[in-house]
């Protein structure tokens, strides 16, 4: 049964917009990204990416 009900949340993931998306919000000098995960518009899934983290990946990148 466990396997039955797995199957059928794929084949309905298969079926439903999901949508991703991904935006840059300025306020000051708390500059940030945010992605979202989006299943029929509910928004299930956020993440808040700082911008000084982001620059640091950049950086820790560019020395290799």
């Amino acid at each position: 049964m466990t396997s039955f009900f797995s199957i059928i949340v794929i084949l309905l993931l298969g079926l439903l917009p999901v949508a991703f998306h991904l935006h840059y919000h300025r306020r000051g000098k708390d500059d940030c990204f945010f992605l979202e995960l989006r299943i029929l518009n509910f928004c299930l899934w956020r993440y808040q990416i700082p911008d000084w983290q982001r620059e640091a990946l950049t950086n820790t990148e560019a020395e290799k």
